[in-house]
């Protein structure tokens, strides 16, 4: 029993993986022409409240445009120690290829790898094919494959099933995921299944509820073996006039009282350019709120992320940590040292469509704010114009190039 639930949490986590890639997840994170080259986090109030103490810094270098490589440190007794070193490459339209951690052995002054995740991308969009995930066989010297993920697409581009295999102790446990869309193609319902043999056993579903192109609340159900239904969780969510998340609230089933319990809830502010400027994220059962205020560069860029803590009782938040971003201006999209031009896009915002000031024979990429690859082409194609009206309300960023020439605009789209 202990290994079928530990192979259903990895398989919830896998295809939590999968649908980060086909964009199910939402983020609010800001696209950018930049690229983050190191990060550095200090702790607040130790030993004394005054105090400031370095605990972590990451490198990023950029071997070429299609490759990134991570070093993180961590700070300990006085010096900088080796940690880990993550290695990912792209393709040309910046897909996620693959994924590489490895962690630092002091004994031996060298990096061992630990895990590799590989996507295959569909086609020319941003959504994945499929997903293999490896551990490093430290005895044989090689790459095990763990899992591996197929996702099952009709000829519209919607999810319809996710296979999934992971493979444990010599032994492979399959199971699957159903997806379901309404008429205006917004998933509603997601079922899981153990799979056994030739027979598929529905473990579990949630239902979510779309209102205008948007999230508005999910809720998950377990399934016994005996057919019988429980709850287990719902999110409520709400969303500023321009289509961005501004408060989650997470709910448990108690089944003794039968109701909902509210248990967490994460609030987001934006400043007047769209950009997260705060978030609070409180635990509702402990009393407790965590708050994340984010400062920018004047590129758009995250240049400070200042973390603090207010604990029951206290009347005042206690500033817990910084992070502090450090960027060079060589975007992935263009070559070093060129400069992105800042395109004309008409009108903004926009219900509909939008037409660019663009060369005729230019690409653009069309992203979202979680950074998901939404649509692509080129200005022949398009006559100038991008139709946004199938796609949420939201903010929008556009990257476009006509042979060494790279422009960037931002839309919001109503």
């Amino acid at each position: 029993m202990k290994k079928k639930r530990c192979f259903w949490i990895t398989c919830t986590l896998l295809i939590a993986q999968l649908q980060v890639q086909m964009g199910i997840a939402q983020n609010t994170q800001t696209i950018t022409d930049s690229r983050l080259v190191r990060f550095e986090q200090f702790v607040y109030g130790l030993p004394t409240p005054s105090d400031s103490t370095p605990i972590v810094r990451r490198f990023n270098t950029y071997p070429s445009p299609t490759e990134r490589v991570e070093r993180t440190e961590q700070f300990q007794a006085g010096g900088w120690v080796p940690q880990g070193l993550n290695t990912s490459t792209f393709d040309d339209q910046q897909r996620l290829l693959m994924n590489t951690q490895q962690v630092y052995n002091a004994t031996t002054k060298q990096y061992t790898p630990i895990l590799r995740f590989q996507v295959f991308p569909k086609e020319t969009n941003g959504l994945a094919d499929s997903t293999l995930t490896y551990s490093w066989d430290v005895v044989g010297n090689k790459w095990d494959l763990t899992s591996r993920i197929k996702g099952i697409y009709n000829n519209q581009g919607q999810l319809l099933e996710t296979q999934t295999s992971a493979f444990i102790a010599g032994q492979t446990q399959q199971g699957k995921a159903l997806y379901f869309y309404d008429a205006a193609k917004n998933n509603t319902k997601t079922e899981t299944y153990s799979i056994q043999g030739e027979v598929s056993t529905l473990n579990s579903f949630a239902v979510y509820t779309i209102e205008n192109g948007q999230l508005a609340n999910s809720t998950t159900y377990s399934v016994s073996p005996t057919k019988d239904t429980l709850p287990t969780g719902r999110s409520l969510n709400q969303y500023t006039s321009s289509g961005l998340l501004s408060k989650a609230e997470s709910f448990t089933w108690d089944s003794t009282a039968r109701s909902w319990v509210l248990i967490a809830t994460t609030q987001n502010e934006y400043d007047a350019n769209q950009r997260l400027s705060s978030r609070v994220f409180s635990y509702i059962e402990l009393n407790q709120k965590i708050r994340t205020d984010f400062f920018y560069t004047p590129k758009n860029d995250i240049a400070i992320e200042a973390n603090y803590r207010l604990n029951a009782g206290a009347t005042s938040w206690r500033l817990e940590y910084k992070g502090f971003f450090f960027y060079d201006q060589a975007s992935s999209l263009r070559s070093a040292g060129s400069q992105a031009r800042t395109m004309a896009i008409s009108p903004n915002p926009s219900s509909g469509k939008i037409r660019l000031d663009l060369p005729l024979n230019a690409s653009f990429q069309v992203l979202n704010t979680a950074g998901k690859l939404i649509n692509s082409g080129q200005m022949n194609q398009q006559n100038g114009e991008i139709d946004l009206s199938p796609f949420p309300a939201g903010v929008y960023w556009i990257r476009a190039r006509e042979g060494a020439t790279n422009f960037v605009g931002r839309v919001i789209k109503q």
